[in-house]
């Protein structure tokens, strides 16, 4: 966590860490629905269809509070652990409230389930519980890093978004 708040504090996208590994072996928390910013509030961006079955919500509906705050609340913990650079840029953070990494200690969650409440479209406040489920790390990482070659010069923070919504859409 506090590797990641040094590299916070250059407020700069282009720099790139990634922890592969903690001590707990736990890669992040999450639950099967992406957040996204759009203008003043934090909409569903994508949820799978047996949560969205289940709790009645959808792509589109506004999330109004996540464990009764509101979900832009918590971006300036965030931003303690990741900063793009730009408040704007930053916004796109949010997806992260529900995809924790565990690097990021001031989230961790306390209890076994998230609160959620949102308004559809059609006006309709819903507030639902998921269980958080502990993503851990692949076993073999040592491994990985060491037999790594050529030198992998990919961008770690692309791969780590597009890895929440490749899991969540079906």
């Amino acid at each position: 966590g506090y590797v990641m708040q040094m590299g916070a504090t250059l407020h700069d996208g282009h720099v790139q860490i990634r922890p592969e590994y903690s001590a707990s072996g736990v890669a992040r928390y999450k639950v099967p629905v992406l957040l996204t910013p759009v203008q003043k509030t934090v909409l569903i961006g994508d949820v799978t269809k047996e949560i969205s079955e289940t709790f009645h919500v959808q792509a589109g509906d506004e999330v109004l509070a996540v464990d009764d705050k509101a979900p832009l609340e918590y971006l300036p913990t965030i931003t303690k652990y990741r900063n793009i650079a730009r408040d704007l840029s930053n916004r796109h953070l949010i997806y992260l409230l529900l995809s924790r990494p565990s690097y990021m200690t001031d989230l961790i969650p306390t209890s076994k389930t998230v609160r959620i409440k949102t308004k559809g479209a059609d006006g309709v406040v819903n507030t639902f519980e998921i269980p958080w489920t502990a993503e851990k790390y692949n076993n073999d990482v040592d491994n990985l890093i060491k037999n790594q070659s050529p030198m992998n010069l990919s961008v770690p923070f692309s791969d780590e978004m597009n890895s929440v919504t490749s899991n969540i859409t079906q």
